[in-house]
């Protein structure tokens, strides 16, 4: 084989070597969580029955929790009990950082939209009370910190027992100044079909001189569909973050979420430390 030198200056697979040989084309994007030097990553494809070793499971009223499937490799699915407000969930054990731009995704599904119900996935200080959800009221007019069961996070979110019924997006903070931020969502996607995948991302970014002023984005089906961009930044990028996903009945009717994978994703070094 020819003989190639490594790159005069920097380190092979990180951030300044794709800076420096793509600029910021989309290449740079596509490859951004393979620069291992300094992007940490955990994909969950659930082909390993294993992958659920990494999740604290919950479930209420004898309901079914997140489990591989035999006949489907790579993805988890969750039954919920046939009666009012049961509940399926999953927390990361690990904790992850907004203060090193953290990304979470996943695609999921759900097997019926019929009957109300509460479907919400994200990044959560802490998992709520058992069979609770993040948010407990999305369009309260003049939404206030009494609207979350946490202190600090961000979620997006179909909860149709609310006067909006469509998805929407919920952000709150614990640092200085940040309050509630509250996207419903009233075009483009807006609500689930029944057994049709979707895919959701949320995105937080911290400028390097404004530590914990956190900003939030939310993309669904790869489009930006909401943003928590505040002077103070609407979440506090300097606590722990837990990947999270939930789902609740609140009206008796059999509800079998599926996930087909998961992915968190953070800068190796906080607020994006550049590479030497």
């Amino acid at each position: 084989m020819p003989y190639r030198m490594d790159p005069e200056r920097g380190y092979t697979r990180s951030t300044a070597q794709l800076s420096r040989s793509m600029l910021n084309n989309p290449l740079r994007d596509f490859l951004r969580d393979l620069a291992v030097r300094d992007r940490v990553t955990s994909f969950w494809d659930f082909k390993d029955i294993d992958d659920v070793n990494d999740f604290t499971m919950a479930q209420t009223q004898t309901s079914t929790n997140f489990t591989s499937v035999a006949d489907q490799v790579g993805v988890l699915q969750a039954t919920t009990a046939n009666t009012t407000t049961a509940s399926v969930s999953m927390v990361t054990k690990q904790a992850w950082g907004g203060n090193s731009n953290v990304t979470w995704e996943a695609r999921f599904k759900l097997n019926t939209v019929a009957t109300t119900f509460i479907i919400e996935g994200g990044l959560v200080d802490a998992a709520p009370a058992t069979g609770a959800s993040f948010v407990t009221d999305i369009d309260t007019a003049g939404a206030t910190a009494a609207s979350f069961s946490g202190t600090n996070g961000t979620v997006f979110g179909i909860w149709n027992n609310q006067t909006h019924t469509g998805l929407a997006f919920a952000s709150i903070g614990s640092f200085t100044s940040q309050t509630v931020a509250t996207t419903l969502l009233t075009t483009g996607f807006t609500t689930p079909v029944a057994d049709t995948y979707i895919t959701a991302k949320i995105q937080l970014l911290t400028d390097p001189d404004e530590t914990s002023k956190t900003k939030a984005y939310l993309w669904v089906n790869g489009k930006l569909r909401a943003q928590h961009a505040a002077a103070a930044g609407a979440v506090n990028g300097a606590t722990n973050l837990f990947g999270w996903f939930y789902l609740q009945t609140v009206a008796a009717a059999v509800k079998i979420p599926t996930i087909d994978y998961m992915r968190l994703s953070q800068d190796r070094f906080a607020l994006g430390a550049a590479s030497e």
